[in-house]
């Protein structure tokens, strides 16, 4: 008779055991990070209006 190493119960192996699987699938989804989105500008941007104003000044 086949017995289960996780549970004990005869029946099923570890990798068919639902308690193993409602485990997993429990854990799964506590240890999920975060994520958070960061909006970035570039310096390029900047540069390119102060020489555009520079040469408003000089027309």
């Amino acid at each position: 008779m086949i017995v289960c190493y996780e549970c004990k119960k005869p029946g099923h192996m570890r990798g068919e055991c639902l308690e193993l699987k409602k485990k997993l699938k429990k854990d799964k989804f506590t240890f999920k990070k975060a994520k958070a989105m960061m909006a970035t500008w570039s310096d390029e941007d900047e540069d390119d209006n102060a020489q555009g104003s520079s040469k408003d000044e000089e027309i």
